[in-house]
């Protein structure tokens, strides 16, 4: 897509300039786990994972995350370079793991901001960041300091609209033959069952007491014999109106909207 030209004003947000806003858990993952990506410009709206891959969630002490972002190159040749910082406490087995084991991979970072939840994606398969890591033991601190880094210049960094691919259980389970999704556990996957004896049509979100307006929630294919269907209707718009099949390994990500005092739709943002 063109870049449009558009002002920069000043912002309205009081204290926009400020820093930190950074939740402490954030997203490790190796872009060979990545089967497809979802990208255009600067939105990156979905990320689908090979079978048995997902997302490392590690937990980093908040005020030591740092990221920085340069461009670099000729002129005709710049390029983005992505840095990421944090800290680890404790010389724990399994962070020492994490050292051993994520050195030479190419990686992908996640990053949420605690003011709106939004999610900032650092790193591209095609310029993925490379990890190092320096470990502090004395009689004040023991902590590891991570640093990723891009291994060469790359696009900019991207707004991830999509949901988490975690190694936890999804948020819920449709049952089989249902025609409603509870969306109760909040945001994230809702795993989907193969029909018995027919494929079942998907029509219905509900949730107790709303879906989260501008909520972000996934649908898992099942594969099998009768996989669910999803059309276009009035208060769920698929791209183009095409009706989406939950074969296995297809994913369907919808975002919420509040249209009315108690209305409510849901919006394709992508599907795998």
């Amino acid at each position: 897509m063109t870049y449009v030209k558009v002002d920069v004003p000043k912002s309205t947000t009081p204290n926009v300039g400020r820093g930190g806003d950074k939740k402490d858990i954030i997203r490790i993952f190796d872009w060979d786990d990545v089967a497809t990506k979802t990208r255009a410009d600067n939105v990156c709206s979905g990320l689908a994972f090979k079978s048995g891959a997902y997302m490392l969630k590690v937990y980093v002490t908040m005020d030591t995350i740092k990221v920085q972002v340069d461009s670099s190159g000729a002129f005709d040749t710049q390029g983005m370079s992505h840095q990421v910082d944090f800290s680890v406490p404790g010389g724990l087995t399994v962070v020492r793991d994490l050292r051993a084991n994520w050195i030479n991979r190419k990686c992908g970072i996640i990053i949420e901001k605690v003011s709106d939840g939004s999610k900032l994606l650092y790193g591209d398969d095609g310029a993925p960041l490379a990890l190092t890591f320096k470990e502090e033991w004395d009689k004040d601190k023991n902590i590891t300091t991570f640093t990723f880094k891009s291994i060469c210049d790359g696009p900019e960094v991207a707004d991830y609209t999509s949901t988490y691919t975690d190694s936890t259980s999804p948020a819920g389970t449709a049952a089989a033959n249902a025609t409603t999704v509870d969306f109760t556990n909040g945001q994230g996957n809702y795993q989907l069952t193969t029909g018995t004896a027919s494929a079942a049509a998907i029509s219905t979100f509900t949730a107790t007491p709303n879906p989260i307006d501008g909520g972000v929630y996934t649908l898992l294919g099942s594969g099998g014999t009768y996989p669910s269907t999803i059309a276009t209707s009035a208060t769920i718009i698929l791209k183009g109106g095409v009706t989406w099949t939950a074969s296995a390994g297809a994913q369907l990500t919808l975002k919420c909207f509040k249209d009315g005092p108690s209305s409510y739709k849901f919006y394709e943002v992508n599907r795998v």
